[in-house]
């Protein structure tokens, strides 16, 4: 049997109060999930962004070259480290 078919026989024996409280319970599940969407759909990118562990978000195109020379340089720091040459 499966979990709809389940679902179906047991709905069948509900009394009305109950059928009226799960009934309830659904609405508002998905009044919770809609909301939820459309709060992800309405933020901007730089929300998102600003959200994100580190907050990658830059103001202009040389807040990206700097972060990203000072994270080349860190990686490159990084191997200079180990016992093989750098290059």
């Amino acid at each position: 049997m499966t979990t709809k078919e389940r679902l179906q026989a047991e709905i069948e024996h509900l009394s009305e109060d109950d059928m009226a409280d799960l009934l309830r319970i659904i609405q508002n599940r998905t009044q919770t999930g809609q909301n939820q969407q459309l709060s992800l759909m309405t933020k901007s990118i730089t929300d998102v962004l600003a959200e994100t562990p580190g907050h990658l978000a830059f103001q202009s195109a040389e807040e990206v070259d700097a972060y990203l020379r000072d994270e080349r340089d860190a990686w490159e720091h990084q191997f200079c480290r180990l016992p093989a040459p750098c290059t």
